[in-house]
């Protein structure tokens, strides 16, 4: 949504004509409530309604889905699974130890412990590609 030129984020609020902002970043947290986090910088002060108002139109545009741009998606998605790989490539014991302290943070049940160790266990994806 913000990490590069192409992002709609980016588009529609750095690279205009009068922007609304210099930089957005766009953050998903998953814990026990889900928390999507969008942040703006460098937004001048009169400005501050306006980013409100196009924030709320994109949120609304991207309900519908003709607005998702499907080839940016499998980008998006095949690098976020090179990274994955990679990471459990290189640190291994990261990824088991978070996995390790995600469940007693945030599980309920033994079985919950199942689920995220069988990530690590079938591989790092989490995406249901096989290796």
């Amino acid at each position: 949504m913000s990490d590069s030129p192409m992002s709609p984020l980016q588009r529609e609020f750095v690279l205009i004509d009068k922007p609304l902002a210099n930089r957005v970043g766009f953050q998903v947290e998953v814990k026990t409530t889900s928390l999507i986090q969008v942040t703006f910088n460098g937004v001048p002060t009169e400005c501050l309604n306006d980013v409100k108002k196009s924030m709320d139109k994109i949120v609304e545009k991207h309900t519908q889905d003709k607005t998702w741009e499907m080839e940016r998606m499998d980008f998006l998605i095949a690098r976020a699974i090179q990274n994955k790989i990679k990471d459990m490539e290189e640190r291994p014991d990261v990824q088991i130890f978070g996995h390790m302290i995600g469940h007693q943070l945030y599980g309920n049940s033994e079985e919950d412990l199942r689920t995220r160790m069988n990530e690590v266990k079938t591989g790092p994806y989490g995406f249901g590609v096989p290796r």
